[in-house]
């Protein structure tokens, strides 16, 4: 019995170290437990804050998407089209100050000399100044587009007012989707060459943007007729060409088209000797 006893109390003794032993590794799973929550939660919270400010500081992407056009139309839908070489260029500035961020978009000013104006518009715009002002954005992603100093281009795009709020007037503006080309004038009778393969039309003739006009309205035309008349239209159509190629109008037009590309050839020489 008293064997008995003294088993009990050895057994309790045991059971009590046990369990003290037990909790005591309990505790000690808990802190570590808790100790990695907390390092992990710490990790997470630097990892968000690394992805957050990634996103902010990054630019997002952007597309720019053109048309394509021919020279003509570029010509005919344009506020000027020029000769223009480039001088020098301004520090970048922008249009809002809320655009100096992820998205920035800076303007650049070009002071240009325009060696030819082909439409005629740029000398006789009074809003323009005396000594004419090109602006362009530079961000390609936004449609932008960079010219470099004492290069000349031939360009094909629209007035705009200034983007400098504190000035006012019209300036030549220019975009990717414009009309824009790097004329190399290295080689002066190449390089009339190259811009009058560009314009093969009068430029100073009014009958070239009516003919641009006439010949979409007609593609448009023909475009929403139904199948079941298309072959009918199109026989029309070639009478109505045959036609027009025998009247004197269009004669005199492919005379006046001829005489209008070779003054355009003696000015371009005259251009590129300044």
């Amino acid at each position: 019995m008293i064997i008995f006893a003294k088993n009990v109390a050895n057994f309790n003794h045991f059971m009590r170290k046990t369990y003290i032993l037990y909790s005591y590794d309990s505790l000690c799973d808990t802190v570590v437990t808790i100790f990695v929550r907390e390092k992990m939660i710490r990790l997470m919270i630097v990892a968000l804050a690394v992805a957050l400010a990634l996103l902010i500081t990054t630019p997002c992407a952007e597309g720019c998407s053109c048309t394509q056009r021919e020279p003509v139309d570029f010509f005919c839908n344009s506020d000027y089209a020029a000769l223009i070489q480039v001088r020098n260029v301004s520090e970048p500035f922008y249009e809002d100050i809320m655009e100096q961020g992820p998205r920035r978009n800076p303007v650049y000013d070009y002071n240009i000399d325009v060696m030819f104006d082909f439409k005629g518009t740029i000398d006789s715009n009074p809003l323009l100044s005396s000594k004419p002002l090109l602006q362009a954005r530079s961000n390609s992603g936004l449609c932008g587009v960079t010219f470099l100093p004492d290069k000349v281009y031939l360009i094909m795009a629209d007035f705009a007012e200034n983007m400098k709020p504190w000035e006012d007037g019209l300036v030549l503006t220019s975009w990717s989707c414009a009309f824009n080309r790097y004329i190399d004038v290295s080689n002066r009778q190449a390089a009339t060459a190259e811009v009058g393969s560009i314009l093969t039309f009068p430029v100073r003739s009014n009958s070239t943007c009516e003919n641009v006009a006439e010949k979409r309205t007609l593609a448009k035309f023909f475009a929403q007729r139904s199948h079941s008349t298309l072959e009918k239209d199109l026989g029309d159509l070639s009478a109505l060409q045959e036609q027009a190629r025998n009247t004197p109008t269009d004669l005199q037009r492919n005379v006046d088209a001829q005489a209008g590309t070779d003054r355009l050839r003696k000015l371009l020489k005259a251009a590129f000797q300044k």
